[in-house]
């Protein structure tokens, strides 16, 4: 640091540089001479206990965090899960596996850079043919890193076909799908299609729809925002009516 000093870093270069707070860089810089960085005290941490069997899983094959918290917090671990989450994280960039979420999976190693959550989604959904090699890659790796993501992918296809091809006779079989797997959205989802069924399956059969009604409910709350809501009704009713 008084190194860095010297060739005429500041404080906050120097911090950056080294990973320490610039409070510690000024206490160091203000001695004279180098006596060594300030060290914190070591605390034991709950989580030392179980590092040799989370290392020995992972040794295993499994990097599933939410997998090995429940294992560590059945043999008495009584930390939280995002203590587990961080040793997991740590050990596996330093063995080089990507994938330290719920999914217990190794993807190979692709170029192609990772997109945004929308255009993760419409890659999945097919709505973008147009991908590269390394892209169709990932998407495969993505696809079948885990049998929840395929079930959600191919249940969300099928109920964007039934929707959009107007296929009411495939509705109550695709719900039955949906409760039936092991993703929690598509589940929760289907218990709402099934509480409102009656609405969902006319809205497949019949033309009609409440567009209009949804259009012109939007179109006041926009005159009424126009006037920061404070329009009586005689007004707003001259400004609903007439093309103001």
């Amino acid at each position: 640091m008084h190194g860095l000093a010297k060739d005429g870093k500041s404080g906050r270069e120097i911090a950056r540089l080294t990973g320490l707070s610039r409070n510690t860089v000024k206490r160091v810089l203000d001695e004279p001479e180098y006596c060594g960085v300030p060290q914190r005290g070591s605390h034991p941490s709950p989580i030392d206990t179980y590092k040799d069997y989370i290392a020995a899983r992972m040794a295993q094959g499994c990097i599933n965090a939410l997998q090995l918290f429940k294992e560590v917090a059945a043999q008495g671990f009584k930390g939280g899960y995002a203590t587990v989450w961080r040793v997991v994280r740590r050990s596996a960039l330093q063995s080089g596996s990507v994938n330290t979420q719920h999914v217990p999976v190794r993807l190979r190693q692709s170029s192609a850079e990772v997109p945004p959550v929308f255009e993760i989604i419409q890659w999945l959904m097919g709505k973008k043919h147009a991908l590269t090699t390394d892209q169709t890659t990932l998407l495969q790796d993505w696809v079948e890193s885990s049998s929840a993501v395929k079930t959600g992918r191919d249940l969300a296809i099928q109920f964007t076909e039934i929707l959009t091809k107007r296929q009411p006779d495939r509705l109550d079989e695709w719900i039955a799908k949906a409760a039936a797997s092991s993703v929690t959205p598509l589940k929760q989802f289907a218990k709402g299609i099934q509480a409102d069924h009656d609405a969902v399956l006319a809205a497949l059969q019949l033309p009609w729809s409440n567009a209009q009604l949804e259009g012109q409910v939007n179109r006041l709350k926009v005159i009424k925002r126009q006037m920061y809501g404070r329009a009586k009704f005689d007004l707003l009713k001259i400004r609903v009516m007439t093309k103001v």
